[in-house]
């Protein structure tokens, strides 16, 4: 099969894809999308910039990474609830704190985010599954 240049669907890598997790479903862009690499590129510069007793490591690091996650791989999400049992709507804090706060979460989301064959137009999932 020949290389297909517009396998990819440029809406689906931007503006997300719905997965399923846990009985809830979950809008992931992939994670090369414009804005989540903006983001991170913006982080990195001002670590780089940063004067060395204020560049952040560990922990800090870490949570900043989520944040972005949160606000440009995780746009939304369906069907999640609270401890009461409530459903909560999706908001960038929200996401950040489910993420932070559970590992395999968050693990799931930017896995996901890499699935770059998921990113492909409808009409070419199964080829791309075929060896």
């Amino acid at each position: 099969m020949a290389f297909i240049a517009d396998a990819y669907d440029t809406d689906k890598i931007q503006k997300g894809r719905w997965c399923e997790y846990q009985g809830s479903r979950f809008l992931i862009a992939r994670s090369d999308n414009d804005a989540f690499r903006k983001a991170s590129g913006e982080a990195e510069r001002a670590r780089v910039m940063a004067k060395p007793e204020d560049r952040k490591f560990g922990p800090d690091l870490h949570d900043e990474n989520l944040r972005i996650a949160a606000e440009h791989l995780l746009l939304g999400w369906e069907g999640v609830v609270n401890r009461e049992g409530e459903e909560i709507p999706y908001t960038v804090e929200r996401g950040f704190l489910a993420m932070r706060n559970d590992t395999e979460f968050a693990d799931f989301v930017v896995s996901s985010s890499r699935e770059h064959t998921a990113y492909r137009h409808e009409s070419l999932q199964e080829t791309a599954k075929k060896p």
